[in-house]
C-alpha cells in the first residue's frame, strides 16, 4: 500500500487531479481543496464533473454544506444533466436520446452525485459500524478505496463519538496486527495520522512505523514542530532522537533524549522512573556507540575541529567513560597546540576559569549536584591554597561519580 501522505501532497506543486482531490478530502484538508478549486475554475476543462469531484472531496473532509453548495453549482453549470433530485416532478426529465448521448464526464458526474446522495443519509453510528464490520477479521484487505472513504467520513464526523471510535481502532490494529502486517499497519496509521493530526497516538504510531521501515522523510514530517500534548509526550522526543541518530545528528539525538527524560521527571505525580531508565539507557548506548563511531569518522576525514566539539559534549555528559577521554586526548593531540590552545592573552587564565565554572554550574543544574565555586582570589598561604584545592578535588570526584550514575 503506497498511499501518499498529507505532507507529500501539500509540499508538492499544487495539482488538481481527481486522485489528489480525493486524498486531500480524506485527510480533511479543506483549505487546500479550496485552493485547488481556484486552479480548476481557471482551467478550460471546468465542468459539472469537476465541480462534483470537489464536492465529494469536501464532503469527505467534513464540510457537507460546502459540498451541497457545489452540487447546486454543478447543476447551474450543466442544467441538461438534471443533477438535482425532482421527487415532485417539477422539471422535465432528460430525454432518452439525451441520456444516450451523455459524455464520459457526464457519466462520471452522475456517479459522483449518487455517491454524495448515499452518504447524505448515513448517520454516524451506521458509518462506524459499517466500517468496523468491513475491516474486522481481514483488516488489511478491507482498506480499499471504498473503505478509506468510509473511514474518512467517520473520522471527520465530529467530536461526539471520536474517543470511542479511536479506542476501537487501537484494538483493531494493535501490536500483534502491526507485527503480522507491518506494511499495511504503517499505511493504516499513516492515513489516520494525516486524517486526525491532533491525535498524538496515531501520529506517534505512524512516525514509529515509518522509522522502522526506513521512511525517514515521512517520519520527520509527522514529528515536525509537535505542539500541545504531542510535544509533552516523552515518546515523541524519543522518536525524534532515534530519527536524528539515523542522520548522524548526534547532538540533536542526545538533546531529544534529555528532553524525553525531563518530560518524565517533571512533577512528582507524573514521574515515570521506568521510562527515565529506558531513555537514559538509549542515550548512553548512543553516546558510547554511534557517537564514538561518528567522531572517529570525522577524524578519519580530517574534520578534527568538528570531532573535538562533539567529543567535548560527550565527555561532558559521560566523564567517567575512559574511551571517550582517550579519544578526546587523541583528537587534541592530532589538532596540535595551535588549534586547541586558542589565542594567547593576559586574561586567558581568568577566561578559562570562568568557562570551567560555567561548565560546572551547567552540570550541577542538570543533575542536581552540589559543587563548590571556583575562586580566582589568591589564598593567604600555600597551605590554604593546597587545602582549598584538595577540598575542591574531593567534591569534584564525588560529583563526577554521581554524574556517572545519572548518565
Amino acid at each position: 500500500m503506497d498511499w501518499p501522505t498529507a505532507a507529500e501532497l501539500l509540499q508538492g506543486t499544487p495539482d488538481a487531479t481527481t486522485s489528489e482531490l480525493r486524498w486531500l478530502g480524506r485527510f480533511g484538508r479543506g483549505e487546500a481543496l479550496r485552493q485547488r478549486a481556484t486552479i480548476l475554475r481557471a482551467a478550460p476543462a471546468w465542468n459539472a464533473r469537476w465541480v462534483l469531484e470537489l464536492a465529494v472531496a469536501l464532503r469527505l473532509a467534513g464540510h457537507p454544506q460546502e459540498a451541497d453548495d457545489l452540487i447546486l453549482e454543478a447543476d447551474r453549470l450543466e442544467p441538461s444533466l438534471a443533477l438535482l433530485p425532482d421527487p415532485w416532478g417539477l422539471w422535465p426529465a432528460p430525454s432518452a436520446a439525451a441520456a444516450a448521448e451523455d459524455t464520459a464526464d457526464a457519466l462520471v458526474a452522475r456517479g459522483l452525485l449518487q455517491q454524495l446522495q448515499a452518504w447524505r443519509w448515513l448517520d454516524a453510528g451506521t458509518l462506524e459500524q459499517g466500517w468496523i464490520e468491513r475491516a474486522r477479521g481481514t483488516w488489511p484487505q478491507g482498506l480499499d478505496e471504498t473503505a478509506l472513504d468510509q473511514l474518512a467520513l467517520v473520522l471527520h464526523q465530529g467530536e461526539g463519538r471520536a474517543e470511542a471510535f479511536r479506542q476501537q481502532l487501537i484494538q483493531l490494529v494493535g501490536e500483534a496486527e502491526m507485527a503480522a502486517h507491518p506494511g499495511a499497519a504503517a499505511a493504516f496509521w499513516g492515513f489516520v495520522a494525516d486524517a486526525v493530526p491532533d491525535w498524538g497516538y496515531a501520529v506517534l504510531k505512524a512516525a514509529d512505523l515509518a522509522l522502522q521501515r526506513g521512511q525517514l522523510q515521512r517520519c520527520a514530517a509527522w514529528l515536525h514542530q509537535p505542539a500541545g500534548a504531542l510535544a509533552a509526550n516523552p515518546w515523541c522526543h524519543d522518536l525524534s532522537a532515534r530519527l536524528a541518530l539515523t542522520d548522524d545528528r548526534i547532538s540533536d539525538a542526545l538533546r531529544h533524549w534529555g528532553e524525553a527524560i525531563a518530560r518524565c521527571t517533571g512533577a512528582a505525580e507524573a514521574s515515570q522512573p521506568e521510562l527515565v531508565e529506558i531513555f537514559r539507557q538509549r542515550r548512553r548506548e548512543a553516546r558510547r556507540g554511534p557517537a564514538v563511531l561518528h567522531a572517529r569518522s570525522l577524524l578519519a576525514q580530517g574534520h578534527t575541529a568538528q570531532a573535538r566539539e562533539l567529543l567535548l559534549q560527550l565527555v561532558e555528559q559521560d566523564p567517567q567513560w575512559q574511551p571517550l577521554r582517550a579519544l578526546l586526548a587523541q583528537t587534541e593531540h592530532t589538532a596540535g597546540p595551535a588549534e586547541t590552545a586558542g589565542p594567547t592573552n593576559p586574561a586567558a587564565p581568568e577566561t578559562r576559569l570562568s568557562q570551567f565554572q560555567a561548565f560546572l554550574e551547567r552540570i550541577a543544574v542538570q543533575c542536581q549536584l552540589p559543587l563548590p565555586a571556583v575562586s580566582s582570589a589568591p589564598a593567604s598561604s600555600l597551605d590554604d591554597q593546597q587545602q582549598a584545592l584538595d577540598a575542591f578535588a574531593a567534591s569534584l570526584a564525588e560529583a563526577e561519580g554521581r554524574l556517572a550514575l545519572h548518565s
